[in-house]
């Protein structure tokens, strides 16, 4: 099955659910413990702000400990962060 990382996912659920319900494994991670889209995915975390250092190895963590395949970023507060840093995140952000 294929593990797939959204990332700043706040209030997507429709994309997740449908992910979820296409087979995906979802990992759905966000700033906010409220966010709704983290209680529609299979797995949730909770990450530092975009800006913050640690942004990255909390990403890069979540790719190794669930084998994620796909990260889909869900608003553009972090494109530019996931292709700077794309070796670093591994072939899910290939």
């Amino acid at each position: 099955m294929t593990a797939v990382l959204f990332t700043c996912a706040g209030q997507r659920v429709d994309i997740v659910s449908a992910f979820r319900e296409s087979g995906a494994t979802t990992i759905a991670a966000d700033v906010d413990p409220l966010a709704p889209a983290l209680y529609h995915s299979d797995r949730r975390a909770i990450v530092p702000p975009v800006r913050d250092p640690g942004y990255v190895a909390a990403l890069r963590n979540l790719v190794e400990l669930h084998e994620v395949r796909l990260i889909v970023p869900l608003t553009d507060l972090d494109h530019l962060v996931l292709a700077e840093n794309r070796d670093e995140l591994g072939s899910a952000a290939t």
